[in-house]
């Protein structure tokens, strides 16, 4: 089966990317001119920079148009760390808890960033990690079914989704949103904490070359995590 003509459209950029034909700084070719290059439409065109976008290789500056990221520059950083890493790191043991790994439908917010078409299911997994059997994370992910199809024959306990995912689908980008939350009945009980207690919430969303793979909730209790970010001025 041939893969869409936007899907080729991208991975013709990418390549030039990578290949050194496209440079940093360098503009990405319009709508207009991808659409006479590949005789699309410019809807397929719009498609294909949109899936571009996505992986965060590109930039879009609003009337002058699409451009290759700056691909060496360091800036406020936040790694995608292995929660298990970080525990063990610090000499403590890690253990998972596996509540839930199944199929199922997406929400519109899901179907929309993975862009799928009506009818179409996520991957979903619910995992508590803990510190010395405390609960450190709770963490629900939804994973594109087409991006990971093996997703569901994993076992969790071994290997977080994170490690998996990394090495099946390597990262090509991610971005993260930060709140405070306070703690749900649900979050509470999985958490061992009481309800309304302040936590830490991160969603994130990890996209490889092929686009976003998979979007994450991660709750920590406030009192037990402690978030850190490095900075590079150089």
């Amino acid at each position: 089966m041939k893969a869409p003509h936007y899907q080729r459209i991208k991975e013709h950029i990418l390549t030039q990317i990578e290949q050194g034909l496209l440079l940093s700084h360098d503009r990405v070719p319009s709508e207009n001119e991808l659409a006479q290059q590949f005789n699309v439409s410019r809807m397929t065109a719009r498609k294909a920079l949109e899936a571009l976008l996505a992986t965060n290789v590109v930039t879009r500056i609003r009337g002058k148009g699409t451009f290759v990221r700056d691909l060496a520059a360091s800036g406020s950083t936040m790694s995608v760390r292995n929660i298990a890493e970080e525990i063990t790191a610090l000499g403590h043991r890690y253990q998972a808890r596996l509540l839930m790994l199944e199929e199922r439908e997406p929400s519109a917010h899901v179907a929309n960033l993975f862009e799928l078409t009506p009818g179409d299911k996520v991957f979903y997994s619910s995992i508590v990690h803990c510190q010395n059997d405390r609960p450190l994370q709770w963490e629900q992910r939804y994973v594109k079914c087409s991006a990971v199809p093996e997703y569901l024959e994993q076992d969790f306990i071994l290997m977080t989704p994170n490690a998996y995912l990394s090495e099946v689908s390597p990262l090509q980008s991610a971005s993260s949103t930060i709140s405070a939350v306070n703690a749900s009945a649900t979050a509470a009980e999985h958490l061992e904490i009481s309800i309304g207690t302040a936590c830490l919430n991160i969603e994130r969303i990890t996209a490889s070359r092929n686009g976003i793979v998979s979007l994450a909730e991660l709750i920590y209790p406030g009192e037990r995590y402690k978030l850190s970010a490095d900075l590079d001025y150089s």
